[in-house]
């Protein structure tokens, strides 16, 4: 097997890779992507760490799975595979493909970028694509298949097993005109509200009304309720848009509405998206709501936004992040541990939307249809390659036939019960909006978000120039 290895980090602090899985590869690809190519999207880490083996009986269920997708043949020949994952996720995701690799004598050329978006659309252009893409911008996979450049999978994975095991809503994404055209092999789940469970005392299934109303009385006890850090790099802004503002949006609105905004047929200067960013900026502008006021936001680093929840005493109780964080903490936080970092879900806002929960991640698409890439993408849609993925410990998979259990920690384990496994999830899960906006969108949602909480009196300007960039980019 070939691939690329770069960007990779020494682990010094034993952090696992599991835990910082959407975390510092956030950084290097949106910091790239907008110095590069001119997107930001989160990803896994390039962190590093001594990693878990494989469980023999899951790698020989594997090999058996690819067996059968080959028919017993060595197909030989290699795949062309283009990705963004690297460091030690990628050598999780390289070590999930070898069981395919040996049963069907096919080498996987695994190429990774963080420039991807840029140069899948220059191959293409010069009439040399990939013959398999690990995508993280579903619109430009959408786009691709309208435009007759990806390959239909009705013919090429187990639709109806695809169907059974992965939720409606992100196949949906992966779908134009009724086929599919791609799926999510590894997410990360977004907006989840943590907390120190040895120091925090509100409530832990709250309406947001309710926690709005608590984090009041704590603000005038003299205890800011809320932690935040938005420093990232060229990505600064990230944390406020995707775990809170994005959130609250989602739980008032619902995802039609979300639809509209995503396809810039709701401006930002509409009631709705006005009314997500003034509950942003009224508690993050306020220093007695978040420790250190608006400067601390801007300067903190995201991922020592939550650092105050485990100091001693805390200086904040509450921060919302994505599902990577309650392993990271406990690794990586002083004072945190498995056993006093909780989490709740984010708050009901209408309670009609109070089971939607919010991913992004990455979609596997053919682009040559040859039998070597067919193949590849057949195998990636089992649950056996997923089990892989989830017991190296560096991914969350979408793929509810994978069993619990499988995955390394009892955070993880507990997270998948409810996120993955739960009765809502496969009608529930949606995708972020901020994923699903155009690039130039989402560059500037960071940047003016960033803007209006040092400067909320510039709301009515920050708006209008997002509505303006939202026409430049169409």
């Amino acid at each position: 097997m070939s691939g690329s290895r770069s960007l990779r980090k020494a682990n010094r602090r034993g952090v696992p890779a599991f835990a910082v899985a959407a975390a510092i590869a956030l950084v290097a690809v949106v910091s790239a992507s907008a110095a590069g190519a001119g997107g930001t999207r989160a990803q896994t880490p390039n962190a590093r760490a001594d990693e878990p083996p494989l469980p023999p009986s899951a790698v020989a269920a594997a090999t058996r799975a690819a067996r059968s997708i080959v028919h017993g043949k060595k197909l030989g020949g290699s795949v062309d595979f283009l990705g963004v994952v690297t460091g030690g996720p990628a050598d999780a995701l390289l070590a999930a493909l070898k069981p395919f690799e040996s049963a069907a004598g096919v080498d996987v050329k695994y190429e990774a970028t963080f420039s991807q978006q840029s140069i899948l659309q220059t191959r293409i252009q010069a009439g040399n694509p990939p013959d398999v893409v690990f995508s993280a911008y579903p619109r430009q996979l959408v786009n691709l298949a309208k435009a007759g450049k990806l390959v239909p999978l009705s013919n090429v994975v187990n639709l109806r097993a695809v169907r059974k095991q992965y939720p409606k809503p992100l196949l949906d994404l992966g779908s134009v005109r009724g086929k599919l055209y791609a799926y999510f092999s590894i997410v990360n789940y977004h907006a989840l509200m943590w907390f120190n469970s040895a120091k925090y005392t509100g409530p832990r299934s709250p309406t947001w009304a309710q926690l709005q109303a608590w984090t009041k009385r704590s603000a005038q006890q003299g205890k800011p309720p809320w932690c935040l850090g938005i420093e990232s790099g060229a990505a600064t802004g990230w944390p406020a848009a995707n775990e809170l503002l994005d959130a609250l949006f989602i739980r008032r609105y619902g995802p039609k509405l979300a639809a509209q905004w995503e396809a810039g047929k709701l401006k930002w200067t509409s009631p709705q998206v006005r009314w997500a960013w003034r509950q942003v900026g009224a508690i993050f502008t306020d220093p007695k709501m978040v420790a250190g006021g608006a400067p601390a936001v801007a300067s903190t680093n995201f991922l020592a936004a939550g650092n105050g929840m485990f100091s001693s005493p805390p200086s904040c109780y509450l921060l919302s992040q994505a599902q990577w964080y309650g392993s990271y903490a406990a690794a990586a936080v002083h004072g945190a541990s498995a056993s006093n970092v909780g989490y709740f879900r984010f708050p009901t806002v209408t309670p009609a939307f109070k089971n939607l929960q919010m991913v992004d991640g990455n979609q596997v698409a053919l682009l040559k249809n040859g039998a070597q890439a067919r193949a590849l993408v057949a195998y990636m849609a089992t649950p056996e390659f997923a089990t892989l993925l989830a017991a190296s410990g560096q991914f969350f998979v979408p793929n509810a036939a994978v069993s619990t259990s499988t995955y390394p920690t009892p955070a993880a384990r507990g997270l998948v019960q409810r996120l993955v496994k739960s009765k809502s999830a496969k009608s529930s899960t949606i995708l972020l909006p901020s994923v699903l906006f155009p690039v130039p969108v989402t560059n500037q949602f960071f940047k003016n978000l960033s803007s209006y909480l040092q400067e909320p009196g510039k709301l009515d300007t920050l708006l209008k120039d997002m509505d303006a960039v939202v026409k430049r980019s169409r």
